[in-house]
């Protein structure tokens, strides 16, 4: 017989996800029908259940039950789909419309430079928006066009992460990737391994020392033999 809670909880389910309000354990095969019923980005779907993005893959095709509180945000979230945490980016207009009050003359595909992609794409999110765009893309636009909103002197440093970002990947004319892409032309500056070493080298002098000053601290102390 179906309980008070559940006929409560099933008021405000949506019908497709109707098993959420019933008295049987959820596994990870409802989780995914809940992450795909939201069209939960992979970020997001960590963010809301707290669970590290690369455990989602093994969680969803489980079959034993989840955990008990991964459970009850899924249950709550469907009582409550508006507090599920989302990144909105803004829409190819507004951002272009910020850019260029920042700078005005910039192009409209410099979009594309702009998200680390190329004019190419910049021309395609003109047309298609950024809705299908690589979730680090949209948090891209989300974060730039806030960051804009708040003061355009930010923009002079967005530009400069822009070009230091082209110099690191050795963009021809860096100071013009926001017009001419060309992220990805010429193999990328890497941290120097012998670098690397050296500073943890030296990061260990001190402690080397101070074993060699102890050792030769008890050699002078020690207690003559016989």
């Amino acid at each position: 017989m179906e309980s008070r809670q559940e006929k409560k909880l099933k008021y405000k389910t949506p019908y497709n996800l109707i098993e959420f309000a019933d008295k049987k354990a959820l596994t990870g095969a409802q989780m995914k029908k809940f992450l795909d019923h939201y069209g939960l980005k992979l970020t997001e779907s960590g963010h809301a259940l707290g669970i590290n993005t690369s455990a989602l893959y093994g969680k969803k095709k489980a079959q034993e039950p989840l955990h008990p509180s991964v459970s009850l945000l899924l249950r709550l979230y469907t009582q409550f789909d508006h507090m599920l945490p989302r990144i909105k980016p803004p829409s190819t207009d507004e951002l272009i419309d910020i850019i260029q009050a920042a700078e005005p003359g910039l192009p409209r595909y410099a979009i594309g430079p702009l998200l680390g992609l190329e004019p190419t794409s910049g021309h395609r999110l003109n047309t298609n928006g950024l809705d299908t765009a690589a979730q680090s893309t949209r948090i891209l636009a989300w974060l730039i066009h806030t960051l804009l909103k708040q003061s355009l002197k930010n923009w002079d440093t967005i530009k400069s992460a822009l070009i230091v970002e082209a110099m690191a990947r050795n963009t021809p004319n860096p100071e013009n990737v926001l017009r001419e892409g060309g992220w990805n032309k010429n193999p990328p500056n890497l941290p120097s391994q012998r670098a690397s070493n050296a500073s943890d080298t030296d990061s260990n002098e001190p402690a080397k020392a101070g074993l060699i000053r102890r050792k030769v601290t008890r050699k002078k102390t020690a207690a003559p033999e016989g």
